[in-house]
């Protein structure tokens, strides 16, 4: 038995590839349901369907044009980018390893082990505990990993505080927008992510402060125009030396630290 702790798109797939080879694996996903809360921009480089092919449900928009704004320059490039309905994505991928066998068990919150092959899980609807027995643990549970927690691990230390709003907006909707070194976002970057003709992702992830940045952006490019929703949450910064096993323990995704060193995207370099 293979016991892999959450159903993003890290967990999910390593549970599609090993259900595929015919491992017995249980996916453990501590929210009610897959892909909530949003938590990503979901804006990916086509290349993600060289590892799994994308059903038009879960495509929001196509860009084929990136502008680059920095302090004293703006520059456009051709790119082939998809933006995603993120949770219809993570739905996606966890009913794929679901189709090849993989047991999918939501609303159950990891809690620690029980012994080297043991892990206790509680059940969020009723509060009620049980134990799964596993020969390997993996944990695909994002950046606040309780897995590498309690395996002894160390946790990350250096983390990007990541805040979006989706805008009604009329934008471009070819082209995505990001924004480095300037007054805004002086220590990490922004972005302007069209999810349609009159509708924008609008973000930014700094290291400290970024409610503050994030505001003065937000008014900055969208000004008083209409917040359809919120969304926050942290992302690691890449580290090529983190420890991501230790005995039968691994760490995958976000957990890892396994995100784009220039961008802080996590979901093609989990996959890979």
């Amino acid at each position: 038995m293979i016991a892999i702790i959450g159903a993003g798109p890290a967990g999910s797939y390593l549970a599609y590839l090993l259900a595929k080879q015919g491992r017995e694996v249980v996916l453990i996903e501590e929210h009610e349901k897959i892909g909530s809360p949003v938590q990503c921009t979901g804006i990916v480089t086509a290349s993600i369907e060289k590892f799994v092919k994308l059903p038009n449900e879960v495509i929001a928009n196509r860009c084929s044009k990136v502008i680059v704004v920095s302090k004293n320059s703006r520059i456009e490039a051709k790119t082939d980018e998809i933006v995603m309905w993120r949770n219809k994505f993570d739905e996606f991928l966890a009913y794929k390893a679901q189709d090849e066998g993989a047991k999918i068990m939501a609303n159950h919150q990891f809690i620690g082990f029980n012994g080297k092959n043991s892990i206790r899980i509680k059940n969020k609807g009723n509060n009620e505990t049980k134990e799964i027995i596993a020969d390997h643990i993996i944990g695909a549970d994002g950046p606040s990993s309780t897995v590498a927690k309690e395996a002894g691990l160390e946790q990350i230390k250096k983390f990007y505080i990541g805040m979006q709003a989706k805008v009604r907006l009329k934008t471009n909707a070819d082209a995505f927008e990001t924004y480095f070194s300037n007054e805004d976002f002086p220590q990490f970057f922004g972005w302007v992510v069209p999810e349609s003709e009159d509708t924008i992702r609008l973000g930014l992830g700094s290291f400290s402060n970024a409610k503050e940045h994030f505001y003065r952006f937000l008014e900055k490019r969208a000004g008083s125009k209409e917040v359809l929703c919120w969304e926050s949450g942290i992302f690691p910064l890449y580290d090529p030396n983190k420890v991501i096993q230790k005995d039968n323990v691994y760490l995958i995704g976000d957990a890892a630290a396994q995100v784009k060193a220039t961008t802080g995207g996590g979901i093609i370099p989990s996959l890979k």
